[in-house]
């Protein structure tokens, strides 16, 4: 009987491709190896063009500076900002300014708490839901959208 079995299982099976995984991890690999590199060709393009703008922003400051009109009318500018300063630092000196710069400041925090808490839980929905809209309010659909970006390992940032 097991050998009836074997044989309708063999006459079922024409034709099959055997797939390496060598190739299919070979191809991955060159898919990351070209990204990568890529990604340090965008990176050093967009390094060149900062500096680009780095110096062509410093000959616009140049050439304003070399006008002597100008640097009259800066001059009187700078003061008037000057008297300006004392001015707002009188008013910021008030109670009542120094009480809503403290509330600024709390409700500020308490944004930035709940922004992230909302990103998070906008990343839960689209992982478990797969949808990349949702709809917060009535009629009004909002996209999800995730960014990535490339912060140096040396920095502030600390995963």
């Amino acid at each position: 009987m097991n050998d009836l079995i074997d044989d309708q299982t063999n006459d079922e099976v024409v034709d099959a491709e055997i797939v390496e995984t060598e190739n299919i991890e070979d191809t991955a690999a060159a898919k990351v190896l070209t990204l990568e590199q890529t990604i340090k060709t965008y990176y050093l393009s967009l390094e060149m063009k900062r500096e680009e703008v780095k110096k062509q922003k410093d000959m616009v400051k140049d050439a304003f500076m070399n006008d002597q009109t100008l640097y009259e009318k800066e001059e009187k500018l700078k003061e008037a900002k000057n008297e300006i300063a004392k001015k707002k630092d009188t008013i910021s000196q008030t109670s009542s300014v120094i009480s809503a710069k403290s509330q600024i400041e709390n409700l500020s925090d308490e944004i930035k708490t709940i922004q992230e808490n909302l990103s998070k839980f906008l990343i839960d929905y689209h992982d478990l839901s797969k949808m990349t809209q949702i709809e917060v309010k009535q009629g009004e659909l909002y996209e999800i959208v995730q960014q990535a970006k490339l912060v140096k390992k040396n920095s502030k940032y600390k995963p």
